[in-house]
């Protein structure tokens, strides 16, 4: 009494290679799916560090601001000085001296802003590159699904081909 037509080893063989190799395309596609959170977790710091990187430039471009200004003000200082006396040269020195204290602030937050935007360029070209990554691996698991696709298909037409009859 046996309800399975073809009852040779070939057809058992033949599901268990399918299987077999049907697993084994799985297992790559599960870790890669098993490693997605951790790379969101890198993702996520590389943006959070950008953040801050923005944050820091804001402070530098007001620090060069302020600078700028102070350096207007003091220029303007400068000038009334001059025209008001040719004998007294101690407080155009003061003003001086304070007109090169603020230029070199200027170009110590000038530096900084440099150094500080060479790092966002560094983490844009990281996440960059992490995108084309992630971007090449979606391709790679909807190749690996096609794969599993077709494997589970000829699994369905090896079991449909030795499935017992159903009259």
């Amino acid at each position: 009494m046996l309800l399975i037509q073809n009852s040779e080893p070939g057809w058992l063989n033949s599901i268990q290679s399918e299987l077999n190799e049907a697993m084994i395309l799985l297992d790559p596609l599960m870790d890669d799916f098993e490693q997605w959170p951790e790379r969101m977790d890198v993702f996520t710091g590389d943006v959070r560090r950008l953040g801050h990187l923005c944050t820091s430039l804001r402070d530098e471009f007001n620090s060069i601001a302020d600078a700028s200004l102070a350096m207007r003000r003091i220029a303007l200082t400068l000038s009334v000085e001059a025209t008001r006396t040719t004998s007294d040269l101690h407080g155009l020195e003061t003003i001086v001296g304070d007109l090169w204290k603020w230029s070199e602030r200027m170009a110590g937050a000038s530096k900084s802003f440099i150094g500080t935007i060479s790092k966002v360029q560094q983490i844009a070209r990281g996440l960059e590159q992490g995108m084309h990554e992630a971007h090449e691996r979606v391709c790679v698991g909807r190749e690996r699904l096609d794969e599993m696709s077709a494997t589970l298909d000829r699994l369905h037409r090896v079991v449909t081909a030795g499935a017992p009859d159903s009259q």
